[in-house]
């Protein structure tokens, strides 16, 4: 919830969800894992004919309703591996930070692909396991402890695979606002908004802060991925 918790963690969360908004006009949207739903509206909000936001907890949903309602957009209480809807019930779907929570994720893969039509875009992030866990190959599990599985970006492009085909890779990774004032930086980002070049993503693949910025120009590893994916036809 915007102001219950830190700033930078609400706008990496708000961020996605901001990034996901062009693709929201004229479609049919299930956003899984909507948690307080402050997605899930800002989606209706921009242009979808209809979003359902979908979560496991009855107190998250019960909070959406009450804080983020629209009236293209319902909230559903569901498991993300047993979707309650139709084959080819939606056109666009969003989940975020979501699957390297759950045991089966090549099985919640095949459900997200069951209720997408064929050539429907999946708009997916999750925590790039080389920054979220840099012990993984000693440890041989997560940092985060409420993580089942983390992603490098081939791993994640892989598991897609039988379903979907990636469009773009993006990565995202926080920067403080005080930094983006100092001199380099600010020259920085007013040369990317005015040349739009690939060399000023490098110099400073972020220069918006908690935004996305093209994983093929980021100088180092994102903390991360964004994945916009199309379902097979």
């Amino acid at each position: 919830m915007p102001g219950e918790v830190p700033e930078h963690i609400w706008a990496e969360h708000e961020g996605r969800y901001r990034f996901a908004a062009p693709y929201a006009a004229g479609r049919t949207i299930l956003d899984v894992a909507c948690g307080s739903g402050y997605g899930a509206q800002l989606l209706a909000e921009s242009g979808a004919s209809r979003v359902a936001g979908v979560d496991a907890s009855s107190e998250a949903l019960a909070l959406a309703a009450d804080r983020f309602p629209h009236a293209r957009l319902i909230y559903v209480r569901a498991d993300a591996g047993r979707l309650p809807f139709a084959e080819a019930s939606f056109d666009c779907a969003t989940c975020f930070e979501t699957i390297e929570h759950l045991t089966d994720g090549r099985g919640f893969l095949a459900e997200l692909a069951r209720v997408l039509v064929p050539g429907a875009i999946l708009l997916l992030s999750t925590p790039n396991r080389r920054i979220a866990s840099p012990w993984w190959p000693l440890r041989g599990r997560p940092a985060n402890p409420y993580h089942c599985y983390e992603y490098t970006r081939a791993e994640l492009q892989q598991a897609i695979l039988p379903w979907f085909e990636t469009l773009e890779v993006w990565g995202q990774r926080f920067v403080s606002a005080p930094w983006h004032w100092l001199p380099v930086y600010a020259a920085v980002r007013l040369t990317s908004r005015l040349m739009k070049s690939e060399c000023a993503f490098r110099v400073y693949d972020l220069a918006s802060g908690p935004a996305v910025a093209p994983r093929a120009s980021a100088r180092s590893e994102p903390r991360y991925f964004m994945l916009v994916c199309r379902r097979f036809t």
